[in-house]
């Protein structure tokens, strides 16, 4: 008996594990979930078509069970990773729907990754005749099954900091508004429904202040409305901002247009700093390409005349 055909039993056990997982998910998701992907945009989420497999995978609970010795760290991690999408997408989306979705879209994409590695390795080692490839690409595929949600939480971090500097970069000119029209005598409540209304771009800030907006007028107090803005957009320049208008507001008088124009000069000086480090970092990337650029030319130039002495 030949015992190297065992060897074969594992690459064609996870290959047949991969697909009752995926078939298994695909059927108990499809039709399920479709109230969730509504509006999502697809080039923000990749797996939008297949975000009902990763639906259904979450709702059966396997990864916390997996992680279940160290639940509490886990928790943690996950608590961690919620108020990241809480500051991403905020409530006007619903934080619990969203991070429902960000798990799914991960669930779905590792799901898949399974499956296409396991069906290679298979169909690699029998047209190949080299087992060893199958071990391999199944390994790589093991790996990023488990590594890869994990990356994308990491991306997280990318996305937030980009939120924050478009936020930084959007607010002066906000600001500059908002204290034109204190000094025109309107309210703050009502200066900022205006500028709100006049701007037609869909913008992170814009967004927020509508989400503060509605607050306001489903009966919250004006103060915890701005302080809860703040505290969304996550930028210490807004926040000093917000803290010196709810002092004003609390304390009354007819300073507050000036007390704010201070913020908003500190708020562009934060904006042109800003506009230096992205300048600089366009520089930098224009730097690999500039290279190839100039060894492309060189070649071009001399590729020829090195040729021509070559023969002589």
């Amino acid at each position: 008996m030949d015992w190297s055909i065992l060897l074969w039993i594992p690459p064609i056990l996870l290959a047949a594990i991969a697909i009752v997982l995926f078939l298994g998910m695909v059927q108990k998701g499809k039709g399920v979930y479709d109230s969730y992907t509504e509006g999502l945009d697809k080039k923000e989420w990749s797996m939008k078509d297949s975000l009902y497999i990763g639906f259904a995978w979450c709702a059966t609970g396997i990864d916390d069970k997996c992680m279940s010795p160290i639940s509490e760290i886990w928790n943690r991690y996950k608590h961690n990773i919620y108020s990241k999408i809480l500051l991403l997408y905020g409530k006007y989306k619903g934080s619990e729907q969203m991070y429902f979705v960000y798990e799914a879209n991960k669930a779905a994409l590792k799901l898949l990754i399974l499956l296409l590695s396991s069906l290679f390795a298979l169909m690699g080692a029998v047209v190949n005749h080299d087992l060893s490839l199958a071990y391999k690409v199944d390994l790589i595929g093991i790996g990023a099954f488990v590594g890869l949600p994990f990356l994308v939480d990491y991306s997280l971090d990318n996305k937030l900091k980009e939120r924050e500097r478009d936020l930084l970069l959007q607010f002066p000119n906000f600001g500059s508004k908002l204290v034109l029209l204190l000094g025109a005598g309107m309210t703050v409540p009502r200066s900022i429904r205006k500028i709100v209304a006049e701007n037609k771009e869909d913008t992170v800030l814009m967004r927020e202040l509508s989400e503060m907006l509605r607050n306001i007028e489903a009966g919250a107090a004006e103060t915890a409305a701005y302080e809860e803005f703040a505290r969304r957009c996550h930028v210490k320049e807004i926040n000093r901002f917000i803290s010196v208008l709810v002092q004003s507001m609390q304390k009354g008088g007819q300073e507050t247009a000036l007390t704010l124009s201070l913020q908003v000069q500190e708020c562009w000086n934060a904006r042109k700093d800003m506009a230096k480090i992205l300048g600089q970092q366009a520089s930098t990337k224009l730097v690999f390409p500039l290279m190839l650029m100039m060894l492309s030319i060189l070649f071009m130039v001399g590729g020829p005349a090195v040729i021509m002495f070559s023969n002589m």
